[in-house]
């Protein structure tokens, strides 16, 4: 064999080690970044830096541009301008996501953000919202995708990740139109089903989300949809063990402490003249 051969040989291995694009993180993490963008800076255009410093990275974080590519991917952010003065901001899709309270309405938002990136609409609308094993999924990957081993491990975590977070495999796709600007995303049979490994199949438990903004802060609680008298009562005395908490590390404005200090000695002082 020749050196040229080995040399194409050698080139074409490059290739094949190189995955398609795909979102670097899983829905779950890129709204959660989206949420914290969204308490610090709301619905505006922010710096590229100062986002990432938000997130905990420094300015030129080879993870930190990761994160970015994946929230666009997933629809979550839009960007305007080049090199230092690119700026993002989220899209109204993430601000239905992070912000809604109809929680049907933001359950469908979140199957929209989970079918945006193209790979993960393409895969859905090939296997009809019903996925084949993990052997499958990662065969065609690796030899009609042309992922690596590792790419086509990691993708396939992220993936079924994602669509497990977003209840693709409850409800199918919730009708709707897609208003973001990533890729065109299908409306599927609202009876569509992922079919996962039998142990797991009979065990699928439905999730609720509740979410409530704070000023510091936004609040979110994931629980069953449907539970028991007796879980019940478990988890509200769960609650008031955390409002105890919450309570107890409030942090108390020194002049309403102060103002609570005089009103108690002019109290005292009234008293005392009464005897």
């Amino acid at each position: 064999m020749d050196e040229q051969t080995n040399g194409a040989n050698a080139t074409h291995k490059k290739k094949r080690e190189r995955s398609p694009g795909y979102p670097g993180i899983g829905l779950k993490d890129a709204i959660e970044r989206a949420r914290t963008l969204y308490f610090k800076e709301g619905k505006h255009a922010a710096p590229v830096q100062a986002v990432l410093s938000h997130w905990g990275y420094a300015s030129k974080s080879g993870t930190g541009f990761l994160a970015l590519a994946a929230l666009k991917k997933f629809n979550l952010i839009e960007d305007e301008g080049a090199g230092a003065g690119r700026k993002v901001k989220l899209t109204n899709l993430a601000i239905k996501i992070i912000h809604n309270p109809n929680e049907i309405e933001r359950t469908q938002a979140t199957q929209e953000a989970a079918l945006a990136p193209a790979i993960h609409s393409e895969l859905w609308e090939k296997y009809g919202g019903k996925l084949p094993s993990e052997e499958s999924i990662k065969y065609h990957l690796k030899f009609e995708r042309q992922f690596s081993e590792i790419g086509a491990d990691e993708f396939y975590r992220e993936f079924i990740d994602t669509i497990s977070y977003a209840r693709l495999g409850e409800s199918g796709m919730l009708s709707g139109e897609n208003t973001g600007e990533g890729d065109n995303i299908p409306i599927m049979n609202p009876m569509a089903q992922i079919e996962r490994p039998t142990q797991a199949a009979n065990t699928q438990i439905i999730m609720k989300e509740e979410v409530f903004t704070l000023d510091e802060g936004i609040v979110t609680l994931r629980m069953p949809k449907a539970i028991g008298q007796d879980s019940c009562d478990d988890f509200v005395e769960w609650l008031q063990l955390i409002i105890k908490k919450v309570r107890r590390s409030a942090q108390k404005n020194p002049v309403d402490e102060m103002f609570s200090i005089l009103q108690g000695g002019a109290r005292k002082s009234e008293s005392d003249k009464q005897e």
